[in-house]
């Protein structure tokens, strides 16, 4: 260690060597916090990042300790040279109040002071609870809370006051002149102000006095003569240091064994001592809590521990519904959804086990992470876990129609096919209309799991879209099976007076789906469309695609038609027809 007057010299204008050292190890800090919520806290990149950051906090401690940091809500300070400054991101980056200045200065944390013996053991422990209170938004502790807990012997911590409110000044009649030394302070038996006379009415002084208003046998019976504070305090801070050590000692065993492996012994206890209804629903919003800190710090084996223990409490979810709700619905999604992008098959198994067992009050949080995530793994995973979630009650997923993120409507609609049924039809013909092609191409394909009779009007309502594989893949299912109603729909088109004006494909899709669900009915109308244009009759594609169409019906009233044609004037009918009666007898 140098003098501390020569390593903190700067140059005019420039901040102390100190200064840059411990600015770049918050940086780093503040880059492993990033790290630890996208990958997670063990992940072995966050793990790398941190044993990288504690290996650089050595040498500064040993040159520069000891580093006097002070902590303000949007700035980290050396003494008064400042370190890191929380920065507005316009391009999506971390908002001001997830960064490190910010959190920290939320829990409380006003100094610390890190003297020349710190240990790497008392390093590991600041930088463990930092990494615990940034990477959830529901922890059990505070960031103070915490660095008491490690017992940190050579880091001193300063945290915010108390704020306790003054006592209300007492009204001039009842107050009493103060006493010197060890006397009595104000005693209501033997002062007449109306407040001791108020005392003396409601307060039993011994037996027999029972029938006092307000009384009865088992309230206090207040001693002769009052308590000196003072007094007091001097007799217990004699026992102070021996009765904190015990303290201390007795904790540690405690703290020694996981808290998760008693809370259900606790909460039987609870409930065998105190089986009321307003017992066991404090109890399950206890619970709530539990599960929604664990989810959110994605650690999913507590989370299902926790969902074990809530489950035994309150089978039939009567109680915590709501509540659990509303927890999951506060919770960071896009910390979750990126580290679900990052974890193994596992975790995410692990994930979706959880929100599918939660039913209906995990969906908001499940959407959430459909919404946000990057990969298409988890995407499909969240699609089928909501598949389960709504099996028994489509409408669930009706909000999330309304969602202006067209990917998530897009899933969702996906969603509504893979449970199918009449519950859907209702969901699917909203994300049908949807303003964006890619839902409506999705909510067509759903409609594929709709009975028929409630899928084909919805299809004809679309027949005049301009999307070609919107079409292809309505034609498609409308061609399932012969229909009247898809006949008559395709030949109302393929007659409109717009029909020319359509695009060559377009037109060839109308009229060669019209083949698979065309009947006998058809065949004066495609002979019409046939003949069309006389001797000026020209050549196109739609006039082979209508006579292969008469070919494929295959009726004598087509192949008649066909046979009429062949003799036609017109060059261009004559070539379509003998085009199609070669295609009907090709092998």
């Amino acid at each position: 260690m140098i003098d501390d007057q020569k390593s903190r010299t700067a140059v005019a204008g420039q901040p102390s060597s100190a200064a840059r050292q411990a600015s770049e190890w918050f940086r780093q800090l503040a880059q492993l916090v990033r790290i630890a919520r996208t990958y997670g806290p063990y992940a072995p990149l966050a793990r790398q990042a941190r044993d990288r950051l504690i290996k650089d906090m050595l040498p500064l401690l040993q040159y520069h300790s000891p580093l006097v940091l002070r902590f303000a809500p949007l700035e980290i300070w050396l003494e008064d040279e400042l370190l890191l400054r929380a920065q507005a991101d316009d391009e999506g980056g971390p908002s001001l109040e997830n960064q490190l200045p910010f959190i920290l200065h939320r829990d409380g944390l006003r100094g610390m002071t890190l003297a020349p013996e710190t240990t790497r053991d008392e390093i590991v422990a600041i930088v463990s609870s930092v990494i615990e209170i940034t990477t959830s938004k529901i922890t059990h502790d505070d960031i103070c809370t915490l660095l008491w807990r490690a017992d940190l012997p050579h880091v001193h911590v300063d945290s915010a006051p108390l704020q306790i409110s003054p006592e209300p000044e007492q009204p001039a009649a009842a107050t009493c002149e103060p006493v010197a030394g060890d006397e009595a302070p104000f005693n209501p038996w033997v002062d007449t102000t109306p407040y001791a006379k108020a005392l003396k009415t409601s307060v039993p002084m011994g037996p027999g006095t029972a029938g006092l208003a307000g009384t009865h046998r088992e309230d206090w019976i207040l001693p002769d003569r009052g308590a000196n504070a003072a007094s007091l305090w001097r007799q217990l801070q004699l026992h102070e240091e021996p009765a904190s050590s015990n303290f201390l000692e007795q904790w540690r065993a405690e703290d020694a064994i996981p808290w998760e492996q008693g809370v259900a012994g606790f909460v039987r206890d609870v409930v065998h001592v105190e089986p009321s209804t307003d017992m066991r629903r404090t109890l399950a919003e206890s619970i709530v809590t539990w599960i929604a800190g664990a989810v959110q710090r994605c650690d999913w084996n507590e989370a299902q521990h926790a969902f074990e223990v809530l489950h035994t409490l309150d089978n039939e979810r009567v109680l915590s519904n709501v509540v659990l709700r509303n927890a999951l619905d506060g919770l960071d999604f896009d910390a979750i959804a990126s580290q679900l992008d990052e974890a193994g098959p596992e975790d995410q198994a692990r994930f979706f086990a959880l929100v599918v067992n939660a039913g209906a009050s995990a969906l908001d949080l499940t959407v959430g992470v459909l919404g946000r995530a990057g990969r298409a793994r988890l995407r499909a995973a969240a699609t089928t876990a909501l598949s389960y979630m709504c099996n028994d009650d489509p409408q669930l997923l009706a909000p999330y129609l309304a969602d202006s993120r067209w990917h998530v409507v897009r899933n969702i609609a996906f969603v509504l096919g893979q449970i199918g049924g009449t519950e859907v039809t209702a969901l699917l013909a909203r994300a049908a209309r949807h303003l964006d092609a890619r839902v409506r191409r999705a909510a067509v394909i759903a409609l594929a799991q709709v009975p028929s009779d409630e899928r084909i009007p919805l299809l004809l309502e679309h027949l005049d879209t301009h999307d070609p594989q919107l079409l292809t893949n309505m034609l498609t299912m409308l061609t399932r099976e012969q229909d009247t109603r898809v006949a008559l729909s395709l030949l109302a088109r393929i007659n409109a007076n717009d029909f020319e004006t359509r695009s060559d494909d377009h037109k060839l899709a109308l009229i060669e789906a019209l083949a698979d669900v065309a009947d006998e009915g058809a065949v004066p109308a495609l002979s019409l469309l046939l003949q069309k244009g006389g001797w000026f009759a020209r050549r196109t594609p739609e006039r082979s695609a209508i006579a292969r169409t008469l070919a494929r019906i295959g009726s004598p009233t087509a192949m008649h038609a066909l046979e009429e044609g062949r003799h036609s004037r017109a060059d261009a009918v004559r070539a379509a027809c003998m085009d199609a009666l070669n295609f009907k007898v090709r092998p």
